[in-house]
């Protein structure tokens, strides 16, 4: 169900920020979330951070989702501060790669920046691992790298690459993404020299499923990952700071899963 605290998406006018906005916006809608107000800003501009943190409070929302970079978030902070949009009543979500505790520690007013960014939430998501997604990670960590033929990838993925083990959760998805496309490719393989039906391959890949790497693979009429059915989880983090010194790694806030609702 819709929070009833308003939720708006303050994102900077880039393809990050803007696909980013458009996913959530979709995401939003399919699990029952309103997303009442959604405005963008240019990086670095701080009269176009002042208009769209002016319009937050003339909105009345509560719950801002800031896809921003870290060299524009104090200047965020102090617009929302200016406007009354801090403290109780009031949440601000950044990206976990925005880092709070640092950029108020590296400010030319540490003390000021830290009350201004006093519990702002980092957030960080991934897919969660079941059994087949375990599986897939052991393999990639554990298998010789000279079974691991990478020949065929154009230098994409080097032998360097493999040798650090690079892969973070979404691997997993990029794995079942291939699956998916092999196996809807199967069911609509052309006649020799014929040309492969665009239409019916897009159906194909709707009608795919499977307990796949990420988890249970199924799609929607749009051909996207049915947000439903991928198991995911958000982590709410900060940084820890004994005695109020520079952080000292990350402590866990709290964590969310979609089954829980």
């Amino acid at each position: 169900t819709s929070p009833t605290v308003p939720v708006a998406i303050l994102y900077v006018d880039d393809a990050w920020g803007r696909a980013f906005m458009g996913d959530a916006t979709e995401a939003a809608a399919k699990v029952g979330v309103d997303l009442a107000l959604s405005l963008v800003y240019s990086l670095g501009d701080a009269a176009s951070i002042e208009d769209a943190v002016s319009r937050l409070a003339q909105s009345g929302v509560g719950i801002v989702l800031c896809t921003i970079f870290h060299s524009d978030l104090l200047s965020i902070a102090y617009a929302a501060d200016s406007h009354g949009l801090l403290g109780d009543g009031f949440a601000w979500v950044v990206p976990h790669a925005v880092p709070v505790d640092a950029v108020a520690a590296q400010s030319p007013d540490p003390a000021r920046a830290r009350a201004v960014l006093q519990g702002w939430l980092a957030s960080s998501s991934g897919l969660l691992r079941g059994a087949a997604g375990e599986a897939f990670y052991t393999v990639l960590a554990n298998e010789p790298l000279e079974n691991l033929n990478v020949s065929g990838l154009q230098g994409l993925v080097t032998p360097g690459l493999l040798q650090e083990r690079v892969c973070d959760d979404f691997c997993a998805a990029i794995y079942d993404a291939v699956w998916t496309a092999a196996i809807a490719i199967a069911q609509v393989e052309p006649a020799a020299n014929a040309t492969l039906d665009k239409a019916a391959l897009l159906a194909a890949v709707r009608a795919v499923s499977f307990d796949g790497a990420s988890g249970r693979v199924q799609y929607d009429a749009t051909g996207e990952r049915d947000v439903l059915e991928v198991p995911f989880f958000i982590k709410n983090v900060r940084a820890v700071q004994p005695g109020g010194g520079a952080a000292e790694g990350i402590a866990l806030v709290e964590t969310w899963r979609l089954e829980q609702g």
